[in-house]
């Protein structure tokens, strides 16, 4: 008996067998099979690293069969980054190997000048996390991100976290426009206060005659 790979034949399916069937021979004689098994194996090539539509001509050249998944990776997008089964196994010939490919790496948002609570739900909402840094040599208003690392548009290369450096100096100062808002307001009062001592003082001079004359 021997074996020998078979398109067409299922494994551990006789082929052929000598002396063939009906035939007479002598009591006895020996009788010879071959068994498949199945078809033809072949190494599955190593793709990791291609770009899909290149990864497929490779691999449907050795007779495999091609099947796509997209996930995460930090790998520029539609680029092969493994297989199943994994590159060098022995497979059947017309076996499916499923090729799973980059996404692409995700686009840092930008958040330069926006309040630090902002710039962290945008930055959180798209899937990083954030580590906030003080910039003390700052003049932008306070806890107002001045800067972002990597920068916006930036490909995430596998890093999970996006560092901001925010202005978090002098909790007492405020933005230009808040101080001219606070000048406004205090001259406003200024004005307020004279008016009001000014009718007052009117209403004294007011009631005085009419006393005067009751007395």
């Amino acid at each position: 008996m021997s074996r020998e790979p078979s398109d067409t034949v299922p494994v551990d399916v006789v082929i052929e067998q000598t002396p063939n069937r009906d035939l007479y021979v002598e009591p006895g004689s020996a009788v010879d099979f071959i068994l498949s098994l199945g078809m033809p194996e072949v190494g599955v090539p190593y793709v990791p690293g291609q770009p899909k539509e290149a990864a497929r001509t490779v691999l449907e050249s050795n007779n495999l069969r091609v099947k796509f998944e997209t996930g995460e990776s930090d790998e520029p997008k539609d680029t092969v980054v493994d297989s199943d089964p994994a590159s060098g196994q022995q497979v059947p010939e017309g076996t499916t190997v499923t090729l799973f490919v980059s996404a692409g790496p995700k686009s840092v948002p930008n958040v330069i000048g926006m309040p630090k609570f902002r710039a962290e739900k945008t930055l959180t909402a798209a899937g990083f996390e954030v580590e906030v840094r003080e910039d003390p040599s700052s003049t932008e208003p306070k806890r107002t991100v001045v800067d972002q690392i990597p920068a916006d548009g930036t490909a995430d290369r596998g890093r999970h976290d996006h560092h901001l450096r925010v202005d978090l100096r002098g909790a007492g100062r405020d933005s230009a426009s808040h101080r001219d808002a606070t000048a406004d307001g205090d001259a406003s009062d200024d004005a307020a206060g004279r008016d009001t001592v000014a009718d007052g003082d009117a209403d004294d001079d007011a009631a005085s005659p009419l006393t005067s004359a009751a007395g």
